[in-house]
């Protein structure tokens, strides 16, 4: 028991180290997370089954974290709070285009005070994600994803937990490459690589054979991240910092995550065990 502990231990530790978005500060390896109080936006075209993912997932991780997202709903991006930190749009498969997305994105890095706007250059079937920082300027996460009918919802649940769930974790973390993860047991092992237009059922059933949802590890590194220091003082750390909290409190943060992932009121977010 004592070498499966250890085991799992340095198995969150080198994740940690290789998922996290970091920056040197006065030659220290700083840990970059989002601060606590989190305003998120939903606008465009989604369903009742796209709201309902998202609201449940965002509620998972308030309750495991010292995160505190909160939702609003709007029609379009520019009906988004002022002070908004976390975008989220959905647009029917087809619909989305990059001329649209640019137009958003302009418009947030201007409401944020960027000079310079995104530019748009890998808008895929999968939709398109990014975060922003910058000095003095509000920093934001922009996620754009498509957006299901009601008529795919029994088939098509598993997908839209996929991306939804991957797209925000990966955000909040600050992974910028997933493919470096793929050797571990998490939900990047076996990434979806495109969508089709149309859900038929040939491609559903293949996708629903995949590991689609978050892993556990996914969900210990989320608490390991964000659940160190007070809602009040959720700053970036030190490296050492959270690698020190991981030995020193893997208990609790297994403990903590295994209350989430197998509490039945998150069972659509994690139906598949991993």
């Amino acid at each position: 028991m004592a070498a499966e502990n250890e085991q799992a231990r340095s198995q969150l530790l080198s994740f940690f180290k290789s998922s996290v978005y970091t920056q040197t500060v006065n030659d220290k390896n700083i840990v970059f997370r989002w601060s606590a109080d989190r305003i998120l936006c939903t606008y465009g075209d989604p369903s009742p089954a796209d709201l309902d993912t998202l609201v449940k997932f965002t509620y998972a991780i308030n309750k495991l974290t010292n995160l505190n997202i909160r939702n609003f709903f709007r029609k379009n991006v520019q009906a988004c709070p002022d002070d908004t930190q976390i975008y989220f749009s959905f647009r029917k498969p087809g619909e989305q285009t990059s001329e649209r997305l640019q137009d958003e994105v302009t418009f947030v890095d201007q409401r944020s005070g960027f000079d310079s706007p995104a530019t748009i250059s890998r808008l895929t079937s999968l939709g398109y994600y990014m975060f922003k920082l910058g000095g003095g300027h509000a920093d934001y996460i922009f996620i754009a994803l498509p957006s299901f009918g009601e008529e795919v919802n029994l088939l098509a649940g598993g997908t839209r937990n996929e991306l939804i769930e991957k797209s925000l974790f990966q955000m909040l973390s600050g992974i910028k490459d997933t493919s470096p993860l793929q050797k571990f047991p998490t939900s990047f092992k076996d990434p979806l690589t495109t969508l089709p237009v149309t859900l038929d059922a040939d491609f559903l059933l293949k996708a629903n054979r995949r590991q689609q949802n978050l892993c556990l590890l996914d969900i210990m590194l989320l608490y390991s991240l964000y659940k160190p220091k007070p809602k009040q003082n959720l700053v970036p750390m030190p490296m050492d910092y959270h690698l020190d909290f991981i030995r020193s409190n893997f208990n609790e943060i297994r403990r903590a995550s295994k209350d989430i992932f197998f509490n039945p009121d998150f069972k659509e977010l994690f139906p598949n065990k991993c």
